[in-house]
């Protein structure tokens, strides 16, 4: 038996203009970095162009995202990431944590006579050491 299909609604224009401009003003807010990206200028120019046909602008909308991107530079993106130090750090734990995988990986393929594994575990365990010397380099 068939479910009764819900009848299509007229599209309601102010409606996605008003739900797009919050859309791409909680990107601003909230997500600064995605904002200016230039994948969702389409969709800010859409945002707009239907914010206009509605009778103005919205508010909260796309204009904000304009207003947000004025002033942004490397010191006004205070409390985010991680320090060059921690970052180094934790690059050289995980390393160190993958080399040890890896030699582990290889010391089972000699082990059970696993030619294959043990070669792609080598190859892993020198490419993550190259690293972890480069990483150490670099903090050091």
């Amino acid at each position: 038996m068939r479910a009764s299909r819900k009848p299509v609604e007229p599209w309601d224009a102010e409606l996605a203009a008003k739900l797009a401009a919050e859309a791409l003003g909680y990107l601003a807010r909230y997500y600064p970095e995605c904002a200016a990206s230039e994948a969702l200028r389409e969709h800010e120019e859409a945002a707009h162009e239907a914010a206009m046909d509605a009778g103005g602008e919205v508010p909260g909308g796309p204009q904000m995202l304009y207003a947000s991107r004025s002033g942004r530079g490397p010191a006004d993106t205070s409390g985010g990431g991680v320090s060059v130090e921690t970052g180094n750090l934790i690059g050289l734990a995980v390393t160190l944590l993958t080399t040890a995988v890896s030699f582990y990986i290889y010391v089972m393929g000699v082990r059970y006579r696993d030619r294959a594994l043990s070669r792609s575990a080598a190859l892993a365990f020198l490419v993550c050491g190259a690293v972890g010397v480069w990483t150490l380099v670099r903090i050091l």
